[in-house]
């Protein structure tokens, strides 16, 4: 029987759990959708009991396997709390990061100098995203689930709480809340203050790779769990995933691609944070002790593509034969010479750094004669362009580049990670165990048991890189000549809409 240590990353639209052995090999895997509700007036939102439910289908048929899981960690998204009342119980959906409501509380704080303090003392720029603005929406409008509320969690920390009850929470994730002071390491009571909650609704922060107990005796029979399975502290997916990516130090920049699109990249020295935080960049502290990631955002990611999909390609399984799927078909008729387009990927709103909810987005160069693949090409580019823009600023606050690691879905693409190598003039490199995010809960997991000396260097034994994309010169200037034109049709746009 196989010793593991068992993963679970629980996304905006589905969770995996995938168990790992010793060597950092996949032993066994299982993935899981959950519906999103969504509606045109900007409410999105995410049943946590209806992740938990997949969340423990997946488990049961990772354990059915013939494995021993030693440890259990858990990584999710950022900016969604889980409510919970004096029983435990889920107060009604989450509200998610790119749920409108929040925007109206954010601007009733209108005094520049209190915006620049929470700022400062959270390393999250002011935006709606964060669970802060969510919990003042609560509260105004609806008085009665605010009253019951006896703990905050975030998915991560749920799936925790549900598996050995205790409520505790990383750094990382804690941070995405705009309530903790990224310097000190606690919550800012300051800025908790701003909710009226008692700050002991707010689960203990610690580091990640800290353990938690043990999953409960119920939950063990429940899920196939080994009695006597740690729990250890996951974070967020995103430094997760850094360290998945086996990204220790600056000069790196780990890519992800899902829902969202990220580009996430390791700081040590506290005055280039505070560059980037006063340019409108989120910091917030790493699963790595010591250290601190800045992470440069499109909000509308890979929907982009899901949106391309579900406009211009059949919903025919048999039409993309022999391909593996549409994406593998579009991917099979574009190649790496820049597009006839451009295109502006705000199709919800800007990310960072400006975090413009009310932008659109736009297409530029539309003939007669254009194709569903010249399209195809330019959302690709477009989201490229859109985090060559933030790599820029970043530079220009005195960061410095000389590889990327590009994991998620968008990493199965040669054709979009060799666009991005072109775009960013960088080389692109994927990895071998693309589920970047999982690994790195998995080394956390390695390190906490002592398999490992650290989370760094069993991250270093598990990760394996497999192909490097080298930008092509002339590819390079013209991409670089196009990205300016870009940036033109981004302000011209935006005033537009103002």
């Amino acid at each position: 029987m196989t010793e593991t240590v068992l993963s679970i990353d629980v996304g905006t639209t589905g969770c995996k759990v995938i168990a790992f052995d010793f060597k950092g090999a996949e032993v066994a895997k299982a993935y899981n959708e959950y519906p999103t509700y969504i509606d045109e007036h900007g409410k999105s939102e995410l049943d946590a009991e209806i992740v938990w439910e997949k969340v423990s289908e997946s488990v049961r048929k990772v354990c059915g396997a013939d494995i021993r899981v030693s440890a259990v960690s858990v990584s999710s998204l950022g900016e969604a709390a889980v409510l919970l009342d004096s029983e435990g119980n889920v107060l009604g959906n989450s509200i998610l990061y790119n749920d409108s409501r929040g925007a109206e509380e954010m601007g009733e704080i209108a005094d520049p100098k209190m915006r620049e303090a929470i700022s400062n003392t959270t390393g999250q720029p002011v935006s709606h995203l964060h669970t802060l603005w969510k919990l003042l929406w609560i509260r105004k409008h609806q008085p009665e689930v605010y009253a019951k509320i006896k703990k905050i969690t975030f998915f991560a920390d749920f799936i925790v709480f549900r598996l050995c009850k205790a409520h505790m929470t990383d750094y990382s994730l804690a941070a995405r809340s705009m309530m903790f002071d990224i310097h000190d390491l606690c919550w800012s009571r300051e800025i908790t203050a701003l909710t009226g909650l008692d700050p002991d609704v707010l689960p203990k922060a610690v580091l990640a790779g800290t353990l938690a107990g043990e999953v409960s005796e119920e939950m063990a029979r429940e899920l196939h769990i080994d009695q006597g399975a740690k729990v250890v502290i996951g974070g967020h997916d995103q430094p997760c995933g850094t360290l998945g990516a086996a990204c220790f130090a600056p000069g790196q920049i780990v890519n992800a691609g899902g829902t969202i699109e990220c580009i996430t990249t390791v700081v040590e020295e506290l005055g280039i944070a505070r560059r980037l935080m006063e340019n409108g960049y989120s910091v917030e502290p790493h699963v790595v002790q010591g250290k601190y990631v800045i992470m440069g955002v499109s909000v509308t990611g890979g929907s982009l593509l899901k949106w391309f999909r579900r406009t211009f390609l059949p919903d025919d399984k048999a039409f993309f034969k022999p391909y593996a799927g549409p994406y593998d078909y579009m991917n099979a008729h574009i190649d790496r010479k820049p597009g006839k387009l451009l295109l502006l990927p705000y199709f919800s709103g800007t990310g960072t750094p400006d975090y413009d909810s009310g932008a659109c987005g736009a297409v530029y160069g539309l003939r007669l004669s254009t194709t569903k693949e010249e399209i195809y090409k330019a959302c690709m580019e477009g989201l490229c362009f859109e985090l060559k823009k933030n790599l820029e600023i970043m530079r220009q606050c005195g960061m410095e580049f000389h590889t990327a690691c590009t994991i998620g879905g968008g990493s199965y693409s040669r054709c979009w990670s060799q666009i991005k190598a072109d775009i960013w003039g960088i080389p692109v490199h994927t990895i071998e165990k693309n589920e970047a995010v999982a690994t790195g809960l998995a080394a956390l997991s390695a390190a906490a048991l002592g398999w490992y000396g650290s989370p760094e260097q069993a991250a270093g034994q598990f990760v394996c890189f497999k192909d490097c994309y080298q930008a092509d010169e002339v590819y390079r200037k013209a991409q670089d000549q196009k990205f300016r034109s870009f940036l033109e049709l981004s302000d011209h746009v935006k005033q537009i809409g103002r």
